[in-house]
């Protein structure tokens, strides 16, 4: 393995997505079965056995770098944007520390909380950082910590899935600035999540605790299948964009995905309040949910935006090279971990 690489991990809680390399190379793009019972509620609650799953992963693809980041999910984080007046660094990370820490239990005792600045601002004349602050439970943390422990590996960082997605997707609008508004989706096995960045910065994220799962429950308690058949039955039969109104499953799927996307619109309506455009300029959909039939006019239909199914690097305008036939919708968040500067 050459200098500067990294195994960037992805733990969902149907499948942890890997990638080793760095942001100009990924050599290695696979992912592997999450443990049954490892993850509860976006926490990990069995970290011997994602240390087993993820050690014999390294043993299988002969791995040797010693580094390894993380991408953390879940309602329990806490991500606010905040104006800072202009003032010493160090200063800035206290300020927003504070202000974050008003909102948490305990005011943070319980909790790690790291800050990014993303951008200057002038606003009345003054001048201000635009600054994202992040909390996350020190005892969801900490489970990543004992992980890379056992591996034997040293974490470069631990990154919100928001940053990761917002640094893969800010080619979006230096390629093209006519799409100073776009949207991403990732409907995933449990949870889903709508991010909109702005002008190629991360603006707000809306994580929403349905997923495929919750549709597989419908589609296995009305015929009485397995999780496996139902799920296979849901991506071969069912088409989002032709549904037939006359079946009560079929009708019952429809609500679901609206409920979903009556989440999502209430965020775009949120974003554009003040603003003469009401709608995003695109919007992108990642993750599991793109493999269900009709997604992307459904979700164009719904939210009146033009909506594309992420299958490739030449999507999002990145020169990076991946290795020939992966699937990149999979990997958006691990991707973004390999593109943090520090």
């Amino acid at each position: 393995m050459n200098k500067g690489e990294v195994m960037a991990v992805d733990i969902g809680s149907k499948s942890i997505n890997i990638l080793v390399g760095n942001e100009k190379k990924i050599n290695i793009c696979d992912s592997i079965p999450t443990p049954e019972n490892s993850i509860r509620n976006d926490k990990i609650v069995d970290s011997e056995a994602i240390y087993n799953a993820l050690n014999q992963f390294r043993k299988d693809k002969g791995i040797y770098t010693r580094n390894i980041a993380f991408a953390i999910h879940g309602q329990d984080i806490i991500i606010r944007h905040t104006d800072i007046p202009v003032m010493k660094l160090k200063d800035v990370g206290k300020s927003a520390m504070w202000e974050i820490s008003q909102f948490l239990p305990e005011q943070g005792k319980n909790h790690y909380v790291d800050y990014e600045i993303v951008d200057n601002l002038k606003k009345d004349k003054a001048k201000l950082y635009k600054v994202v602050v992040v909390a996350a439970p020190k005892d969801k943390v900490n489970k990543f910590v004992d992980i890379s422990q056992k591996l034997g590996m040293e974490i470069q960082f631990i990154d919100v899935a928001s940053n990761c997605v917002a640094r893969v997707f800010k080619g979006v609008y230096s390629h093209d600035n006519s799409n100073e508004s776009i949207g991403i989706i990732d409907i995933g096995s449990k949870s889903s999540s709508f991010i909109i960045l702005d002008k190629g910065k991360l603006f707000m994220e809306k994580e929403v605790p349905f997923g495929i799962i919750n549709v597989i429950n419908e589609i296995k308690n009305k015929f009485d299948m397995d999780v496996e058949t139902a799920y296979t039955y849901f991506l071969t039969k069912f088409n989002l964009a032709q549904i037939d109104l006359e079946s009560d499953i079929q009708r019952k799927v429809k609500e679901l995905f609206d409920m979903l996307l009556t989440n999502f619109e209430n965020v775009v309506h949120f974003y554009a309040s003040g603003k003469a455009k009401k709608t995003l300029d695109k919007i992108y959909v990642i993750g599991s949910g793109c493999e269900i039939y009709g997604i992307e006019g459904y979700i164009r239909d719904y939210l009146d935006t033009h909506t594309q199914i992420v299958n490739s690097t030449e999507d999002i305008y990145t020169s990076s090279q991946f290795p020939y036939g992966s699937d990149f919708k999979f990997y958006v968040n691990a991707f973004g971990l390999l593109l943090r500067k520090e």
